[in-house]
């Protein structure tokens, strides 16, 4: 019997249009803040990445060399924690309408991996997982909506269903 428990860690990135403080970003700025406070008492939910000042990510210095690509960063309970949040709540109104505020990245924008219960994962872990996702496509090791992958700690270790996203 498998006892080693795992948790489902995301990030996606994305390139605002504008700085964060421009005027054709007041409608994404105003709510970030709220959306994360909704995702953090979601079920399922576990941890994100904040600044210093415990603001979003999209407040960290750029990790990229383009400045206006952010990062968000999370972990969760489970894959359908993560969907019920991402795509059962008011974050469908942003992922409906981010080309209001983000330009296309010709390279992969989301991941999902599997991680050690407890484990907190870096950006440099994560920027890792995006980069395999674009290079090898889905695995167990990184993967996305179109082709996901169970726990390690399920038996046996196979592929779930799709969802449409």
């Amino acid at each position: 019997m498998n006892l080693l428990q795992y948790h489902l860690a995301q990030c996606n990135i994305s390139k605002l249009r504008d700085d964060l403080d421009h005027p054709s970003m007041i409608e994404f700025e105003t709510f970030l803040e709220p959306v994360n406070q909704w995702a953090d008492r979601s079920d399922g939910f576990i941890w994100r990445l904040k600044n210093i000042d415990g603001l979003a990510s999209s407040r960290l210095k750029p990790v990229y060399r383009e400045p206006r690509t952010i990062v968000n960063l999370s972990v969760w309970k489970d894959i359908e924690s993560l969907s019920e949040f991402t795509f059962g709540t008011i974050h469908t109104y942003f992922l409906k309408n981010r080309n209001k505020w983000m330009d296309k990245i010709e390279q992969v924008q989301f991941v999902m991996w599997w991680v050690k219960e407890g484990h907190l994962p870096t950006i440099d872990e994560a920027k890792s997982k995006l980069a395999e996702l674009e290079q090898i496509g889905p695995t167990h090791r990184a993967f996305n909506w179109q082709q996901k992958f169970n726990s390690p700690s399920s038996q046996p270790h196979s592929m779930q269903g799709k969802i449409k996203v």
